[in-house]
């Protein structure tokens, strides 16, 4: 029986927003370099951050 496939349609925005998070729970970007592309504070991209890795 074949597989189910989603799809999900996002702005180039929030594809940005999903890729900078990626970039930071992957330790490959800081919460300061993240802060400056989203305007969120450190502790919203650490609570995201955290989130994403689990």
């Amino acid at each position: 029986m074949g597989g189910m496939t989603e799809h999900v349609t996002l702005s180039h925005k929030e594809l940005d927003r999903v890729q900078i998070l990626t970039r930071l729970g992957e330790r490959r970007l800081t919460q300061r370099q993240a802060g400056v592309v989203l305007p969120r504070s450190d502790r919203h991209l650490s609570y995201a951050a955290a989130r994403r890795s689990q």
